[in-house]
């Protein structure tokens, strides 16, 4: 295989996992998923808006409500922080399908209209449409990284000093695979110690 160690950055996290990788699933025909990924990398914009560790347990509301208030453009979704964390962020991390209020859909699959997304149906759910849901993700994700690169918002600073993930070639069983795993030590070093 020949790949070298490689840590990605949030620079290089939100680019290369939270965008490319949600537009291959989209892509693929794995909206359903994206709309969970979508949920997570929400919170994960949102944890530079506070000072805690990012690993820290018990933040997902805190977080996702600030991703969505101070990143995404569309105010639905800065008035309505409670209701998409509870309906949707909340039912899809712990349940793997949305709350009762909400429904999800997609252009490419299922031939919803984009303009049919945050609207609600006849019967008064709200309706995601992933392929617009991952548009203004994205504009949510180019906002945060405007805001680091021009100092605004006063970021929490270490957050933008954090390896994100650790990318790297291991032999097992005289067979090289890449393996990924968290920063806070090399991972390679740790796999050889427990053997």
């Amino acid at each position: 295989m020949g790949t070298e160690d490689k840590i990605l950055d949030y620079k290089e996290f939100i680019n290369k996992v939270l965008i490319d990788g949600v537009d291959k699933m989209i892509a693929q025909g794995f909206e359903y998923y994206a709309f969970v990924i979508i949920c997570q990398g929400i919170e994960v914009l949102g944890s530079f808006y506070d000072s805690e560790e990012i690993d820290k347990y018990g933040e997902s509301k805190t977080r996702f409500k600030a991703g969505l208030k101070n990143l995404f453009k569309n105010s639905f979704y800065k008035q309505n922080q409670d209701f998409l964390f509870k309906q949707l962020r909340g039912n899809m991390i712990h349940k793997l399908r949305p709350g009762k209020e909400i429904i999800l859909t997609s252009h490419n699959i299922s031939k919803t209209p984009l303009e049919y997304h945050l609207k609600k149906d006849e019967e008064g759910r709200r309706i995601l449409v992933i392929e617009q849901f991952f548009e203004d993700f994205k504009g949510a994700c180019a906002k945060l990284l405007t805001k680091i690169e021009l100092d605004k918002d006063n970021l929490d600073k270490d957050k933008q000093d954090v390896n994100y993930l650790n990318i790297f070639e291991k032999n097992i069983d005289n067979q090289n695979v890449i393996l990924s795993g968290d920063t806070e030590y090399h991972t390679s070093e740790k796999l050889e110690d427990e053997e």
